[in-house]
């Protein structure tokens, strides 16, 4: 694999700063094409149940939806649960 620091650009008089962004932005897409987008975040995979709990929490709750959020989750099935 090339990384831009291996690659000789040219010296001559025609190169310009459009040029040397150019070759940045190839080479940049290029090589996050290769590698497959390593820097993206994978998402854990949970149970339906936890992923719900979660969205309980973390979108729903809020301070006028305090007692909603609270009933479902009551209603949950606490004693089936394995943690």
């Amino acid at each position: 694999m090339r990384h831009a620091e291996s690659v000789v650009l040219p010296s001559n008089s025609t190169f310009d700063t459009s040029t040397y962004a150019y070759f940045t932005h190839t080479s940049n897409a290029n090589l996050s094409f290769r590698t497959g987008g390593v820097n993206a975040a994978r998402r854990k995979r949970r149970p339906p149940l936890q992923e719900y709990i979660r969205h309980l929490i973390f979108v729903d709750l809020s301070e006028q939806s305090i007692a909603d959020v609270l009933k479902r989750l009551l209603r949950l099935p606490w004693a089936e649960c394995e943690w």
